[in-house]
């Protein structure tokens, strides 16, 4: 399971990192952060939830990401994109991502998992792609909120 720099505890005793949204024929979440590096990464863990039954993958190795964008929603986009492409194209199931670098244009992290295994890893939703449809980014009381949609 994905897991983000920001414990689990913390998160259900303040706010949960994303929802579930339905679409039709499609699939897609709300993410929920402090801040952007937060909201990030708690969209990053909600797809991959989307994607994987849940099991426990390891930090064995890591692939650094390195992304620009003409805008932020471009920049958030890229970033699960890549994460997707890991899984897709160099079969890495993303278990952690830590971001270091984020600002309007440039993002820099590294993830970190293991190799996918079917064995191990059943996929729930097949995700194809990051759409821009209805992606919003938005401010909920203290917190920032984004919407993504998911071709499945």
């Amino acid at each position: 399971m994905l897991q983000s720099p920001i414990s689990k505890c913390y998160w259900k005793d303040i706010m949960k990192p994303f929802e579930k949204v339905e679409h039709t024929a499609d699939i897609g979440i709300r993410a929920f952060g402090h801040n952007l590096t937060e909201l990030f990464t708690n969209a990053a863990v909600g797809m991959m939830e989307l994607l994987l039954d849940g099991a426990e993958i390891s930090k064995a190795t890591g692939h650094f990401i390195n992304l620009k964008g003409k805008d932020m929603q471009e920049l958030f986009v890229n970033l699960l994109e890549e994460i997707l492409y890991l899984l897709n194209v160099k079969h890495f199931v993303t278990g952690s991502i830590q971001i270091h670098h984020l600002n309007k244009f440039k993002l820099s992290a590294q993830a970190t998992g293991e190799s996918f295994n079917p064995d191990k890893h059943h996929i729930k939703y097949d995700i194809k792609g990051v759409t821009f449809h209805q992606l919003r980014f938005e401010k909920e009381g203290d917190l920032l909120a984004v919407r993504v949609i998911f071709d499945i």
